[in-house]
């Protein structure tokens, strides 16, 4: 039995939007914005069978059962699904602006990449930026992030903050965007049914410094991490062979 439960769902349709150039925009809260139609059905259609490519080139990510792949600003397959080869170059661009839009501030790059969470696949409750007690993390830069969901043929997957009475089911097209740190701490609930298909980005403060002291010391901590995400891996690959899951009998480790 898994014990992720879902809470009640937030009712999207009745937060009012706002018509914009980057989709209907709406508060969940303050500080989490939803863009409703940033993409069309059809580009999210599009999209999900360029990750469903046979050349894609997965790895897995931080979270059980969900794998990450780079997004390049020019990519040749993009066109065999119908995009312009720097299709990931104008939507970063796209992304970018919505998300200045979102919390009116200007904002650089720090990473993005496309998503996909098989059956089973779950984060646990985390911050983006910090640890779990609100202290700076190696990925202090991530200030914000933006979610793309390409599909929404799935169970669960819901979009869970730990600390506001807000779970969301995304849907196909939209735009979620909010403060990752220990404000906004969340969880995606187990995906059942299908595969959930996802592009996140995260965005520093235009305006962000950090010493090289500081850097070097991300340098070490994202080292350090990466070898116990290594172990992790190797567990959770040798917890699927054995057809069992990490939330199994009271368990909670799918991720950092």
């Amino acid at each position: 039995m898994l014990d992720i439960q879902e809470r009640y769902m937030t009712d999207l349709a009745a937060i009012s939007t706002t018509p914009t150039e980057f989709g209907d925009k709406g508060f969940i809260k303050e500080d989490i914005i939803v863009y409703n139609n940033f993409l069309t059905q059809d580009e999210c259609e599009r999209l999900v069978a360029f990750m469903d490519d046979e050349d894609q080139p997965w790895s897995m990510s931080a979270f059980f059962e969900s794998y990450g792949m780079s997004i390049m600003p020019e990519d040749p397959i993009l066109e065999k699904y119908g995009f312009e080869r720097d299709y990931f170059a104008k939507l970063a661009d796209r992304l970018q602006k919505s998300v200045e839009d979102a919390h009116q501030r200007p904002v650089k790059s720090v990473s993005s990449h496309a998503q996909k969470w098989q059956e089973g696949a779950f984060a646990p409750f985390h911050s983006d930026n910090t640890d779990m007690d609100g202290n700076p993390s190696a990925w202090e830069k991530s200030k914000l992030v933006c979610l793309l969901y390409l599909n929404d043929n799935y169970e669960g997957g819901d979009l869970d903050f730990r600390d506001h009475d807000i779970s969301i089911k995304p849907v196909s097209g939209q735009l979620i965007t909010f403060p990752g740190g220990i404000n906004n701490v969340h969880q995606v609930i187990p995906v059942k049914g299908a595969t959930r298909h996802t592009i996140g980005a995260f965005w520093d403060y235009k305006e962000s410094e950090y010493s090289a002291e500081r850097m070097a010391e991300w340098d070490a901590e994202i080292e350090k991490v990466r070898e116990q995400q290594k172990e992790m891996q190797a567990e959770w690959k040798e917890q699927l062979d054995n057809g069992q899951h990490p939330l199994e009998n009271g368990g909670n480790t799918g991720g950092y």
